[in-house]
C-alpha cells in the first residue's frame, strides 16, 4: 500500500486528528509506540501480527515434530513440499524474504530448500487443499488465514506453532493498516470514525472480525491463536525497508532461483 499511496501524497498526517487521550497515551500501544510505516506519519500499522509459515497434513505428521525450517532439508521431504509462489506478491514472498533476512537461513537456506524440489501453486486454496487431501504432507508460505478456515471446517491441517520453530517467525499487518486521504469531501466524520476506529472498542471490533492482534496492548487477543501475538525483536515483512529491500535484495535473488 505505501508503495502506491506514498508517491502520490494524497494522505493526511494522522496525529493532529487524534482527539482522544486513550490514542495518544504511548502505554497503550505496542512498542510504547503508535508504529507508522512512513516518516509523514501517514500510514499507521493496526494489526501487526505473527504469521504461519509451516503446515502439516495433521493425519500425515505430527505437527510438534519440527523444530526447525531446517528439518525440512531431510532427503525423505523431497518432492513433497507444496509452496506458495514466491515471485508474486503474498504469503510466499513474505516467507521467502524471512527465510531470506533470517540470520540462521538467509540466501544458503532459500537455495538448499528449492533443491528438495518444492511444487509451486499459486492459488490459494489449491495449496492448502493439496495439503488437506494428503496430495502433499508439508506446505511453506501459505495462506494461514485459510488454514485456519480449513481446520475448523474438519480438514487435517494444521499450522505448526511458530513458537516451537527455533527461527520462528515473521510479523506482518496484512490489511490492517490505515490512512485518511486528504481533501476528503467529509472531513470531520472521518476524523471521529478514525478515533473510533484506533479507541479500544473499536480496535477490539476490528481485531475480533479480522482474526488478528491488534496494535493496542489493552485490547484482548483470546480470539486469535496464542503465537499471533507478535514477539519483541521479530523480523517485520512489511514497510518501506522491507519494501526497499524487495526491490533491490531479495526478488533479484529469488528469480535468480525460481527464474521469472
Amino acid at each position: 500500500m505505501e508503495d502506491i499511496l506514498l508517491p502520490l501524497k494524497v494522505l493526511e498526517p494522522l496525529e493532529p486528528l487524534f482527539i482522544l487521550p486513550e490514542i495518544t497515551n504511548a502505554k497503550n500501544w505496542r512498542g510504547g509506540a503508535i508504529e507508522y510505516l512512513d516518516p509523514g506519519r501517514t500510514i499507521l500499522v493496526m494489526t501487526p501480527f505473527l504469521r504461519g509459515v509451516l503446515f502439516v497434513n495433521s493425519q500425515m505428521i505430527e505437527p510438534n515434530s519440527f523444530k526447525s525450517y531446517k528439518d525440512l532439508l531431510d532427503p525423505k521431504w523431497s518432492g513433497k513440499i507444496v509452496i506458495d509462489d514466491p515471485r508474486k506478491p503474498g504469503p510466499g514472498q513474505a516467507t521467502f524474504s524471512f527465510f531470506y533476512l533470517h540470520p540462521e537461513l538467509g540466501l544458503d537456506y532459500v537455495r538448499a530448500l528449492v533443491n528438495q524440489k518444492p511444487v509451486i501453486l499459486k492459488d490459494y486454496a489449491q495449496e492448502i487443499d493439496s495439503i488437506g487431501r494428503e496430495k502433499y504432507p508439508i506446505g511453506v508460505g501459505l495462506s494461514d488465514s485459510l488454514a485456519e478456515q480449513r481446520g475448523k471446517q474438519g480438514i487435517p491441517i494444521a499450522i505448526v506453532d511458530p513458537r516451537q520453530l527455533r527461527e520462528g517467525s515473521d510479523v506482518n499487518p496484512a490489511a490492517g493498516a490505515m490512512g485518511i486521504f486528504n481533501r476528503a469531501p467529509h472531513p470531520n466524520a472521518a476524523k471521529l470514525y478514525i478515533n473510533w476506529l484506533l479507541s479500544k472498542e473499536g480496535q477490539t471490533s476490528f481485531a475480533r472480525a479480522a482474526g488478528y492482534i491488534s496494535s493496542r496492548l489493552d485490547v484482548p487477543t483470546d480470539h486469535a491463536a496464542p503465537w499471533r501475538v507478535p514477539p519483541a525483536g521479530a523480523i517485520k515483512t512489511y514497510g518501506l525497508q522491507w519494501s526497499n529491500d524487495l526491490r533491490a535484495k531479495i526478488m533479484p535473488q529469488l528469480y535468480e532461483i525460481f527464474g521469472r
